[in-house]
């Protein structure tokens, strides 16, 4: 039974993908898409910062990287490049649409997709998009186990060394000046072996396809037969709405530190649905966060991981943004930290879930216990399943929880 429901799956995916590639990679016309580089050493709810960007052109099944950047070249607008709406404001701030940085704030890729390429149409009006990408550096660790190392300069990246020499060593070892020239030399080099020297197809397909079930590869395409293909499925990243039966619990991180201290963060998630009543669930849940480097060693380390205190942080501590999304048409009734409740807790709305922010201080090695309470949107009686934001350890983001109905 196991074999077939892998092989299910397994081809499920290979026929979206025969679906989509010949357009995507330029069958129909030439392509040019957006890749974000997501850095988990500075988390955001699609994955990470968007520090570093490529744009990739694609014609007749040929990739090439043609323009490559970081995140400052987009500046800071005084209006928000894109339409927010209401909720969104409310929710995120208008930040969201005004810094290439904090379009990564929502968990939902397409909305963050079409921020990223309003950005780029404000600075690139006489080349359009047709879609943009996203993968992060532990991604990048699948895929080079199908390329074998890449040279960086006097550096080999592998796949057991790469999220290690890109998302740590780098603000340890280089002058800020130098690190968003290495990361580009590091996209040009991992981009080019993946383009060029596959030596094991099956590893490539492996790898692509975990970093895919893990939500670090992630996929908007502005074409709309391609974007009806990828609707649903994990690349498309979407926040889901109304979705039957099934109902859904997402939980994005941000970092509030303005520092790559998030290297360092780790976490754990789950929920349980513990009682059915009337047509709708009343859901527990559970998030651990943890910092795994002492506060006082973490202090020695340069300003630009620790953030140097600039956002009222001491060095060696973090703050943690967390957004906990409750079912549709449900309701999150109750948090707390470390069993205390959270006084004048507000909690919001956007595409008609419920959503309340907690922002955690981590300034120890010890746990932090955040936990909530929620009910269902009727008729929301099968499965569950819980999404939370991929860090920089390799599994699963996202974990199903049994019906009590």
């Amino acid at each position: 039974a196991d074999l077939v429901h892998d092989l299910r799956t397994g081809l499920a995916s290979a026929e979206t993908a025969t679906a989509v590639a010949p357009t995507m990679l330029g069958a129909d016309g030439a392509r040019d898409f957006l890749v974000i580089f997501q850095n988990n050493a500075e988390i955001r709810p699609t994955g990470g910062l968007p520090g570093s960007w490529a744009m990739v052109h694609a014609e007749d099944g040929r990739l090439r990287m043609e323009i490559q950047g970081s995140a400052n070249d987009f500046p800071v607008t005084q209006t928000a490049v894109g339409l927010l709406t209401n909720e969104e404001i409310d929710v995120y701030g208008r930040v969201f649409g005004q810094y290439f940085h904090d379009a990564g704030f929502t968990p939902d890729f397409p909305r963050a997709a079409e921020l990223w390429d309003a950005h780029w149409r404000e600075q690139h009006p006489d080349r359009p998009l047709d879609g943009v990408l996203a993968v992060d550096p532990v991604a990048l660790s699948y895929l080079l186990e199908a390329t074998g190392p890449v040279e960086v300069g006097e550096t080999t990246l592998t796949s057991g060394n790469v999220v290690e020499q890109v998302l740590n060593r780098p603000y340890l070892d280089l002058p800020v000046s130098q690190q968003d020239p290495y990361f580009q030399e590091v996209a040009r080099s991992v981009f080019g072996a993946v383009t060029s020297n596959i030596t094991s197809p099956i590893a490539f397909v492996e790898g692509v396809s975990r970093a895919a079930a893990e939500g670090r590869l992630l996929v908007a395409s502005f074409d709309e037969q391609v974007e009806s293909e990828l609707a649903g499925t994990r690349v498309a990243g979407e926040l889901a709405g109304d979705d039957g039966s099934t109902p859904h619990i997402d939980v994005g991180l941000s970092d509030l530190t303005g520092s790559k201290m998030s290297y360092y963060l780790r976490y754990d998630g789950e929920v349980d649905a513990v009682r059915c009543t009337d047509g709708a669930q009343t859901l527990t849940g559970a998030l651990t966060l943890r910092q795994v480097i002492a506060p006082a060693e973490a202090a020695k380390l340069p300003d630009y991981v620790t953030g140097g205190g600039a956002y009222g942080t001491d060095p060696g501590s973090q703050y943690v943004m967390v957004r906990v999304y409750g079912p549709w048409g449900g309701s999150l009734d109750r948090l707390r930290i470390d069993g205390r409740d959270l006084k004048d807790l507000e909690v919001k709305e956007i595409d008609g879930r419920p959503v309340a922010n907690v922002d955690i201080l981590l300034s120890s090695r010890r746990d932090k216990l955040l936990t909530w309470q929620a009910t269902t949107g009727e008729g929301q009686t099968g499965p569950g399943e819980l999404t939370m934001t991929p860090s920089v350890v390799p599994g699963l983001d996202r974990h199903p929880f049994a019906s009590a109905c």
